[in-house]
């Protein structure tokens, strides 16, 4: 009798484990507003955790977990957050799916549970489970210590850094981090010296010089400040730790405006490469959109491919008329071939669109400079020093204009009115003493 219950206890238990884990119902969120492609690639994703009970649990998980994939790539944060969830409630021991709930849970602190404290549990739970040369060990770290210093737990910020530059010292990033965080702490001169670490592991990069000067700016040292600031590009430099993982959801998405998005975060990453091949795909892809044709146009004109650059800038005003800059561009080619009749035209259609940007109007000024318009090119350079009169140039012009048209008395006076607005720029007392010169010349 005894052995009897005991069998039946036995087989109820494993019955009991047998059964599967308790999961959520998934949040599909509506898709109307995603472009077909992407639609129907979420559509068959869904498709495939539909009658999979009976796969084994990592299984389960992997789809579970690759529908979460996509719905993140698309920003479907809360459909992807449950896709997670199950995924661990399947399958615990794959690292993703700690790491993904982590990341989404911080990202998305923003309702009333305790996210940030479930995503620190996620994360931190990781440290030890993921070996030193795991590809995802340096973004763990990175990550939570931006979660930990977003919270001014400096101390334990500092410390995720360090423990990341101890698998990888030669890390840029994460040593611009380490001086952030330094900053923070009110170690002014621990993270300059970091950034000056940095910067002789990298002599050229921007990220570094940026920080330097936010440093000294900060501290009030502007003359230094301006002087990392010079050799900076006109995009503030962005940071972004290498995330395998993340990188690999985002390239998921296949529509152009995602692939768009793409490419103009890895323009202001600076991998102009990348940009340009994102911007390609999202063309190939059927983009409508004139900025990614923009974009993709200013790109090959550094690279001095004109004609085919060109042929994407009309593509992108023809997608959108009234795009000014898209006119710009396409004069400033014209320019360079020294078209200068189809370059002033593109510049009427720039003004025409845009009257107050200053680029439109100074070169369309210089244009009718050039063919002698002197009239013409004189009412832009006065609606330039009227309206931006930090544009030292503008004064140039416009007194070099009036020189021109023998108005002297107004000429000298723009330059004299220049060197009060400018009286540290010394061409301007140069061009003035010429211009008197020439006029004592003329007499």
């Amino acid at each position: 009798m005894m052995r009897q219950i005991i069998a039946v206890l036995l087989f109820s238990l494993v019955i009991a484990c047998s059964k599967s884990p308790e999961l959520i119902t998934i949040p599909f969120p509506n898709l109307d507003k995603l472009e077909p492609s992407g639609q129907q690639q979420l559509q068959q994703a869904y498709d495939t955790i539909k009658g999979i009970k009976d796969l084994p649990l990592a299984q389960q998980a992997s789809r579970y977990g690759k529908l979460g994939f996509l719905f993140q790539s698309y920003d479907y944060d809360q459909a992807a957050l449950v896709c997670y969830q199950n995924a661990h409630t399947l399958d615990p021991q794959d690292y993703r799916w700690s790491y993904l709930l982590g990341l989404l849970s911080y990202r998305n602190n923003n309702d009333s549970s305790n996210n940030k404290d479930k995503a620190l549990k996620y994360l931190q739970a990781l440290i030890s489970k993921l070996e030193a040369n795991h590809p995802q060990k340096i973004a763990l770290y990175y990550h939570l210590a931006g979660i930990y210093k977003a919270d001014q737990q400096l101390k334990l910020a500092q410390q995720m850094i360090e423990a990341a530059l101890a698998i990888d010292p030669k890390n840029i990033l994460l040593l611009v981090r380490l001086a952030e965080i330094q900053f923070a702490s009110k170690q002014a001169e621990k993270a300059l010296k970091t950034l000056e670490e940095a910067s002789r592991i990298d002599k050229k990069s921007p990220l570094v010089f940026y920080h330097i000067a936010m440093i000294y700016q900060k501290l009030g040292n502007h003359e230094m400040a301006r002087a990392y600031m010079k050799t900076l590009p006109t995009i503030k430099p962005s940071i972004a730790i290498h995330d395998p993982l993340i990188e690999h959801i985002k390239n998921l998405a296949i529509t152009p405006s995602k692939l768009q998005q793409h490419g103009d975060q890895a323009y202001k990453r600076g991998n102009i490469t990348q940009a340009q091949q994102l911007y390609q795909q999202a063309i190939e892809a059927g983009s409508q959109n004139y900025i990614t044709y923009n974009n993709l146009a200013n790109i090959l004109l550094k690279q001095q491919q004109t004609d085919l650059a060109y042929q994407y800038l009309q593509t992108a005003i023809k997608l959108k008329p009234d795009f000014a800059r898209g006119y710009l561009a396409l004069a400033y080619i014209h320019k360079r071939k020294r078209e200068i009749e189809p370059a002033i035209d593109y510049l009427h259609q720039a003004k025409q669109y845009d009257a107050k940007d200053p680029d439109i109007r100074y070169d369309l000024g210089e244009l009718l400079f050039f063919n002698q318009q002197y009239e013409l090119a004189l009412s832009e350079f006065e609606f330039l020093v009227k309206n931006y009169p930090k544009i030292i140039e503008a004064w140039i012009s416009k007194a070099r204009t009036l020189q021109q048209l023998k108005r002297h008395s107004q000429g000298i006076k723009t330059l004299e009115e220049a060197i009060i607005l400018f009286p540290d720029e010394p061409k301007l007392k140069q061009i003035l003493t010429r211009y008197k010169r020439s006029v004592d010349f003329e007499k």
